[in-house]
């Protein structure tokens, strides 16, 4: 998945080879999608949204009369350009159009990733984000995994904020499954959520204590 290849470069600052790779094959064939994706998620994990909005926008401008895998992933990377905007509204737009896609050509890793885009832009619905977190889990193969590892904290965090005892468990088993799979970037934000609930809980919460 070369979306998540290139966001784990960015944090195990490695981008430059990853980068030099992408551009030489960007200039071998300027419509080299696999490049674009890498350039462009780049682009958008160091906060450039200018370029990485051009440069979605051009692979997206690449699909043909139906979607594919490419196209999808374009669409999820403007859906997170336009989040990092703070463009709430036109997120979410970008986001029904991605798992729409992702369903039409059966695409269950864009498909959840989309999701979890939903989980970001619908946090204030309380109903909607636990049908949505739901329907991640019916989603993910058996076994240990990369997105199963984001499920896992991402619930925890949303299950602490309201207050139930098992969040911290669901976070340190997101947080080792995580470091199983060398993803640094979701144990830093497994560790976050930590901090979240501990901050909401209080020292002297018996809760916490008992986990």
């Amino acid at each position: 998945r070369i979306a998540d290849a290139a966001e784990r470069a960015v944090h195990d600052d490695s981008a430059d080879v990853a980068v030099a790779r992408w551009r030489a094959a960007v200039t071998r064939d300027p419509h080299d999608r696999e490049a674009m994706l890498g350039l462009a998620t780049v682009a958008r994990s160091i906060y450039d949204f200018d370029s990485a909005d051009s440069l979605f926008s051009a692979l997206l401008a690449l699909e043909g009369r139906k979607p594919d895998a490419w196209s999808v992933q374009a669409r999820l990377g403007l859906y997170r350009v336009a989040n990092g905007r703070g463009e709430n509204g036109v997120s979410d737009s970008i986001l029904r159009i991605a798992i729409a896609d992702a369903r039409r050509i059966g695409d269950r890793d864009a498909e959840v990733a989309a999701l979890f885009g939903f989980s970001t832009t619908r946090v204030s619905d309380i109903g909607a984000l636990y049908a949505t977190m739901d329907s991640i889990r019916r989603l993910l193969p058996p076994g240990d995994g990369r997105d199963r590892a984001e499920h896992l904290g991402r619930t925890g965090v949303f299950r602490g904020v309201g207050g139930e005892p098992n969040a911290l468990d669901l976070l340190s088993r997101g947080q080792a499954m995580a470091a199983r799979h060398g993803e640094r970037r979701l144990v830093g934000h497994c560790l976050e959520g930590y901090g979240l609930i501990q901050s909401i809980r209080g020292p002297n919460d018996s809760a916490l204590s008992s986990e």
